[in-house]
């Protein structure tokens, strides 16, 4: 299982570097549900990161509030993925409050991810 995990979490981040943002939503998805994974709550992650990302790329407002609630979504799967890690939650928290800001905000998108990197 460890290897499978390897294998889905550098081909997700390939796709999403590629910008196949479905493809890359799969393989952490399926990265995230192997049997095993102790560190599941990173593959949530690292997809509300890519949401928050894709959000501040987003040309149109309902593009990007569906892509922010999105990486809310994901945030808090992490936050209750059984085994995640304690150290990985207060970024988490950090995360959300920055996505939630940017959801009330009209239009704007801050740029603080950079900043809550672990």
């Amino acid at each position: 299982p460890a290897t499978a995990l390897q294998v889905l979490r550098s081909l997700a981040a390939a796709h999403r570097m590629m910008g196949e943002y479905a493809a890359a939503e799969s393989a952490y998805l399926q990265a995230a549900r192997l049997a095993r994974n102790d560190s599941a709550d990173a593959d949530y992650i690292d997809l509300g990161d890519m949401c928050l990302e894709r959000a501040r790329l987003a040309e149109n407002a309902p593009d990007r509030r569906r892509l922010l609630q999105n990486a809310l979504e994901y945030w808090n799967r992490a936050l209750h993925t059984p085994g995640g890690d304690p150290a990985r939650r207060a970024q988490i928290h950090k995360r959300i409050d920055l996505a939630r800001g940017d959801l009330e905000a009209s239009g704007g998108i801050s740029n603080g991810l950079e900043d809550l990197t672990p």
